[in-house]
Parts: structure tokens; sequence; C-alpha cells
């Protein structure tokens, strides 16, 4: 008995246990979740993966160590809920936490991590995009959420895959496009394609090969050098490209019976070797380390040949100043990539009619005209191939002292050119409408020839020596070059941070660039303090807690531990390379659940995405009214009036059952086709209309709203009153619609400037076919966002179309009677120039 009962014990442990097991999220590598085959990848593995080599790089030190973030959260944080007591915003402080605790899903992904793919199809185009959000299985119900803010609203279907609940949705407008979401493991991963969670699911059961075999994953994650890689991504556009390589374009070719592909725009262009661009982030010590690379294989051409440049090293550089703690220089041949460049643009003109070359041809000699001189053979004859811009900071302040130096390689030519274009300075300044004559003052410097054009506050000059051209804002850096150039003042040398940066980097490039971030935080925080005070007058504290002048760190703790950023290009027989190291790129930091902190552009970021985006959406729905203006106003001017609010049918006697006015103006809205296949004698849900009325016009719909459905979310205003739309024109309440009413300008006594002829409406649901709806008067209190379903979707008020065209923003706490006076034609009203 007693071993029968201890079997049946240790069995039941193990059913447990193997069911426990089987039932917990088993550990899934997010990169199994993606195919071999992905064209486009990008994978953040997440600042937890990386805390330990993220809190040694300089950047952790002068942003969390230092305090500044502390600090900047803390006073965000305070201020804004000082701003929303002083707006008297009930909840506000519920509001503030709320918009705060909003960056979490953002905050996770951030620390944990995200991965997307795009697949280009394995037997003809038929993508597949993948989006793993790394252990946020916990995360899925906010997905319809994320749909919502893309305007997709419909419900979502349940299916089950080998045991998985997906939930997914079907394009209406795609067939067979589906949108797909589940848990697979601790991950959330989101498809996108046909049959997306079939195709994942399979390749998570091992049924295909995953991204880790495509040759780029060993190429981005495994690097020359010691860093911890956190980011990789490419593109894979050589995949891309010869998968569409065979497809026609649209291109007029009469002279050739075989149709231009992809492929012969690629090899016109120098595109046809091109493969892939890629590369890496990592944490190296105290900097953090990109890697990037372009594929293309010698010999370049077209485009890509533009990269063989003449490598350069630093004792080819100009002479800077001393202090110069920005600068970029990059080896080009200008006289042979003007010559490619054409090269390449006759080219691709072969693909045009005959004209495009004429024209080109002209164009060209309209340029050399306006130069006095051939561009390749004169302008860029005698330059050399080293361009630098600095920062010469003893010349001017805030960036003003920006300068360039060109190497020379034939100094006669360059006077030459110089000579040309000099002579066609008065014809150039004429030509720009140049209010005054532009006079060139010529100097010499020591056996160089300076050039002047004083022009307001700036005197730009340029600066012929015989191995240098110098360029400035004003003659005192380009006379300074020149005596750096002869010894008389110091020249930048690299400092030993500037040597331990380029230790680790090539020698020879194309392309170098050096920024110290230490220089621009210095001018910035000589802003703060004052800056910091005036914050605190306004908002002063609240509470033992809250963030005092005094805790912002000293500038000198912020910038100690920085260093300069280097990065250099180099070209080579297979591509081109990129190599940077930086102590303050834009680059990750912790969070603070791990005992260090979210960087506060992250709270800043996410209201301020919002705003833009709402920003956006307003300004693209100002757009469709003033082209809904434009449609008025080319009606009118074709049969001398406004269209009437409801198509004139005598046999429907009810407004309703009408087309509306906005059927009236599909002709002048380049809708002629939907205009045309309907039957103004029928009404909107006749037979006749049904199926053409349902269609939808994207610039009738606010975008705030989204663009469903055959809705239409802008009405016309029809004065003031119940009855409104049923009062004759020369009535003092009757505005620019009516039922019946036949309104011209001339009977706009209030003038078209002061007079609203449509406006956003609240109904999210108003067909744009149906007469009466589409057309409303004010009856009651308040006019904007109120019952009468004037306004719309975004805060403070709504767009109203003027007469005139214009679109005007009109506040919901504005005067009632501005809006009255606003909605009538002839009530005779006063109406402030600003309301």
């Amino acid at each position: 008995f007693r071993r029968a009962a201890a079997a049946t014990v240790l069995l039941t442990s193990i059913g447990l246990s193997v069911w426990a097991f089987s039932e917990a999220p088993q550990a899934v590598d997010p990169e199994s979740l993606h195919p071999r085959s992905s064209a486009l990848y990008v994978a953040w593995d997440g600042t937890e993966a990386h805390a330990d080599a993220i809190e040694k790089t300089a950047q952790y030190k002068a942003i969390v160590d230092s305090g500044l973030m502390d600090y900047g959260m803390r006073l965000m944080t305070q201020s804004m809920m000082r701003l929303n007591e002083q707006m008297g915003a009930p909840g506000s402080s519920d509001e503030l936490e709320q918009l705060l605790g909003g960056t979490s899903a953002f905050k996770h992904l951030y620390e944990q991590g995200v991965s997307l793919s795009v697949t280009a199809g394995d037997r003809g185009p038929n993508p597949l995009g993948t989006l793993v959000f790394h252990d946020a299985a916990k995360m899925s119900d906010q997905i319809p959420a994320l749909l919502f803010a893309f305007d997709i609203r419909d419900e979502p279907q349940e299916k089950t895959i080998n045991g998985r609940d997906v939930s997914f949705l079907m394009s209406p407008a795609n067939p067979g496009l589906e949108i797909a979401w589940w848990k697979e493991g601790p991950h959330l991963v989101l498809g996108v394609g046909m049959t997306p969670a079939e195709r994942i699911v399979a390749l998570a059961e091992g049924d295909g090969r995953n991204v880790k075999s495509n040759k780029l994953w060993k190429r981005c994650r495994d690097r020359d050098d010691e860093a911890e890689v956190a980011l990789v991504g490419w593109l894979d556009i050589g995949t891309v490209r010869d998968m569409f390589a065979p497809m026609p374009l649209p291109v007029p070719q009469p002279e050739q019976d075989a149709p231009v592909t992809v492929a012969d725009v690629a090899v016109a262009l120098g595109l046809d070797k091109l493969g892939a661009v890629g590369g890496s982030v990592g944490f190296d010590g105290e900097a953090s380390v990109v890697h990037s690379f372009v594929d293309s294989p010698s010999p370049r051409a077209g485009l890509m040949k533009l990269a063989d440049q003449p490598l350069i090293s630093l004792k080819d550089l100009p002479p800077m100043p001393d202090n110069c703690h920005t600068f970029a220089a990059f080896s080009l041949d200008a006289q042979q990539a003007w010559t490619d460049s054409l090269q390449v643009v006759r080219s691709t003109l072969q693909f045009m009619p005959p004209e495009a070359s004429e024209d080109m041809d002209q164009v060209l000699g309209m340029v050399n005209a306006t130069l006095g001189m051939d561009v390749g053979d004169g302008l860029f004859k005698g330059v050399g191939n080293v361009y630098c811009i600095y920062q010469d900071s003893a010349a001017a302040p805030f960036g003003f002292g920006m300068s360039a130096a060109i190497s020379v390689k034939d100094r006669e030519a360059v006077l030459n050119a110089i000579a040309a274009l000099e002579q066609q300075i008065p014809a150039i300044g004429a030509q720009a409408d140049v209010p005054v004559p532009l006079t060139v003052q010529r100097t010499e410097y020591n056996g160089r020839l300076l050039l002047t054009l004083p022009a307001g506050v700036f005197a730009p000059t340029i600066g012929i020596g015989e191995d240098w051209i110098s360029i400035g804002l004003y003659p005192q850096p380009v006379k300074a070059f020149f005596m750096r150039a002869d010894g008389d003042l110091p020249s930048w040398k690299p400092s030993a941070q500037h040597k331990t940066a380029l230790a680790s980097l090539p020698k020879k490039f194309t392309s170098i660039s050096v920024d110290d971030p230490r220089e621009g935080l210095r001018v910035l925080y000589t802003f703060v303090p004052m800056m910091n005070s005036a914050i605190h007058t306004v908002a002063p504290s609240m509470g033992p807690d809250a963030v005092m002048a005094a805790d912002l760190p000293p500038q000198e703790l912020v910038i100690k531990p920085l260093f300069p950023n280097v990065g250099v290009s180099v070209p080579g027989p297979n591509g081109i390379q990129h190599y940077s190291r930086s102590s303050l790129p834009v680059a990750p930091v912790p969070s603070a659940e791990g005992g260090l902190a979210v960087p506060v552009l992250v709270a800043l970021l996410l209201p301020a995405v919002q705003q833009a985006r709402e920003a956006a959406r307003r300004m693209e729905s100002s757009n469709n009214m003033k082209m809904l203006g434009l449609s008025m106003h080319n009606y009118h001017d074709a049969y001398r009036h406004l269209p009437i609010g409801t198509v004139p049918n005598e046999k429907l006697k009810s407004p309703e059952d009408r087309l509306s006015f906005l059927y009236s103006i599909l002709p002048f809205h380049e809708h002629n086709d939907i205009y045309d296949l309907m039957d103004r004698e029928k009404g909107w849900t006749d037979e006749a209309n049904r199926e053409f009325a349902q269609m939808q016009i994207f610039s009738y719909s606010n975008p705030g709203y989204g663009s469903e459905g055959a809705s239409t979310h802008y009405v016309g205003i029809a004065g003031v009153g119940k009855d409104a739309p049923k009062l004759p024109v020369n009535s003092p309440r009757a505005g620019m619609f009516g039922y019946d009413r036949k309104v011209r300008f001339t009977d706009v006594k209030d003038g078209l400037s002061n007079t609203a002829m449509m406006a956003e409406t609240t109904d999210q649901d108003v067909p744009w076919a149906k007469g009466g709806a589409t057309i409303r008067a004010l009856t009651q209190e308040p006019y904007i966002n109120g019952p009468d379903g004037i306004g719309g979707p975004f805060s403070g008020g709504c767009h109203i179309l003027m007469g005139d065209g214009s679109v005007r923003f009109v506040s919901e706490t504005g005067d009632p009677e501005v809006m009255k006076a606003l909605s009538t034609i002839r009530g005779g009203e006063r109406v402030p120039f600003e309301f």
C-alpha cells in the first residue's frame, strides 16, 4: 500500500509539474518569430538587457547620475500641476497622473525591447509584416486602442491556430489582407498580410527558417570591436529590387515596343548592384558606437559612383581655429561628380519623350548663362577635393561664425570662375528683385584676393589663396583663416580625447565629422539658471517635496563625463562603411524601476506627439474645407448662384429624401464620375442612387473622426432659428443654404468675409448625399459643440468656412451673438475683426 501511495504521489507530482510547465509562458526567442527572408528588420533589445553597459556610458553619467533627469521630471510634473490648478481644471491631478502613467506602455517596450520585420514575399509579392513586443503578452488588450489610433475601429474576430487564441481583422478595402495579434509565450505578436498568423505560428513551431539564419543577422550582430550591441537593423534593397525588377513602369516610351521596367531604371541610376543598407548601435565603455554599411560592390556606376572619392586624412584638413569644437569635412571631385550626375540624368531621360532631353539642355544652358561660365569646365575646374565646414566661435556668436573651406588645385581657374561670377552679380540681383544694387568690395591680404558682398547685417566674404578657398559670413573669419595658414595664429590639432576616439576608427576616409556636445551644453546652460528662476517664479514650490531652484545640478557636473563625438565614412570594394563613437548621442537610457531613470524627453514626447497628431488633423480638415470653398466658388462662377441646399425635386416633398448640395458640387470637386452615375431626379436612397451614395468622398470626411463610410463631417449653415432652412433669401435670419433657397454672392449683404458658409459637425454619421441633414441652423446655445451639431473633434472649437473661401477656427467659448451674426447673410450685425 505504501509503495502504491508513493507511486501515486510521485506520478501526480510529475503530472502537475508537466501541466504547470505547459500552462506557463514558454521561453520564445523573439527572433524565431521573424522570417529569414525579412527585407526590412529592426530590433531593439531593451534597456534591461544592457543595463550594466548603459550605466557605464558617459551619457548616463551626464544625464542620470548628475541628477539632471530627475530634476527635469520633477519640475515638469510640478509645473503641469500648477498650470492645471491655475486654469481651474477639475480633476487636473488625476488627469496629470493619467498622462504620466500613459507612458507605461512605451516605457515597457523601451525597457524590454521590440522588433519589426517585413518580407517582400517568397514567391512573388506577398509581403508579411511582423511586430513583436518583447515580454508584453499582458499588453494584448491594448492592441485595439493602438489600432484605433490608426483609425481602425472594426470589432475584431477570434480564431484558434495551433492552440493560440488569435484576434484578427479583415481589411474591407483589400480582400485577403488581415491584421492579427496573439500571445506567443511571453511576447505579444502583431502580424499584417495574407494569413499572417498562420505563417508566423508555423515559423515559431520550426516550419521554416527564422531571421537568425539571414546573412545580415550575423553581419549586424557580430562586430569587430567589443561593443555590446543593443539595436540592429537593415533594409535589403537588392532583394526588393530584384523581386519587382520585371515590373513595367507607367513611363511613356513611343519609340520602343518593350515597356520600361524597374530593372531598366535601376541600371540607369546605377542601383542595379545596390544591396542592403544596415547597421547596429552598441555600447563600448563610456562610448555609444554605431557601425553602418551600404552594400554596393565595385565597379560602381551612376549614383553609387559618387561614393568613389579620393581618401583623405586629418593632415588634409584646412587650418581651423585652435578652439574649433564642431566641423565636418568630406572629399568630392566636384568636376567629375558633376559629369557623373549629368550622365545619370541623361540615362533616365532615355525613358522619357524626346522633348525631355531638350528641356534639360535648355535648363543647363540657362544655368551656364546665368553664371557666365560652364558649370563643369568653369565653376568646378579649379577646386580640389577637400570640403570642410567648421564653427569659428571667435568670429560671431550663436552659430554665425560658421565658415567653410575648399581646397584649390588650380588657382588661376578659380580666379577666372570668380571673375565670371562677379560680372554676373548685378544681373543676378536684378533678376531676384533685390531692392539695392549689389556691389562687391575687392581687397587683398598677404597676396590673397578677398571679395565681400555687404548684405544687411552680414557681409559674406570669399578669399582665394594658393591652397584654399575660405568662405565666411564676415571678412574677419576669412582673414583669420589665412593667418592660420601662414602660422600667425594657432590651428586646430586633435586633443587627447580626439585621439582616443579616432584610435578605433579608420585613419583614411571620405568624410569625417567631429562635434563636442560639451560646448553646446555650455551655451545652453548659460540660459538655464535664468529659465529655472523664471519657472519657479510662475510655478512656486508646492510643498516640502517639491523641486527647488537649487536642485538643478551645476553645469560642470553634467559636462564632466562627456567627450567629442567622432564619425567617419569609408568606401571599399564591397560598399561604404560608416563608424562613429559618441558620448551624448540620441540613445537609450535605462528606466526608473531598476534604480535608474526615465528620460525627460520620453515623458515630454508622448503628449507632444498627440498634440502634433491633432495639429496635423486640424490642418488637414482646414484644407478639406478650403477645397469645399473653392468648389462652391467654381459652382457659383458656372451657375451665378450657390448650390441649393437640397437638389430641387417636386416629386420629393421632404428635404430629407432629396440629394444634398454636396452632390451638386461633385463635378467641381474632382468627382464627375460619381455625379454622372447618379440620377438627380431620384432621391438619395432610391435604388438608382443607393450604391453610389454609399461611396466614400475622403475630402468630405474630417480626419479627426477618421475616414469611414459615406459620411460627411461638414455641413452648410442655414441661418438662425428652426425655420431658417425654409426662410426666403431676403430674411435677416437666412444663411447661405436653405432647402429651396437660391443664394447669390450679391445677396450676402454682410460681406463674404463676415458670413459663414459651412462648418464642421459633431455628428459622425450624416450621409453626404442626404438632403436636409447636411445643412444646420442655430437654434439653441451653445452654438458650437452644442445640440445643433455644429462643432468638431478638436479641442476648443471648430473650423468655419467663410463665404470668401477662408477658414477660421472659432472658439466654443466665444460670444454667441458673434456666431449668430456669422450665420446670416443680411442680418446687418457688426462682426469683430478677431472672433
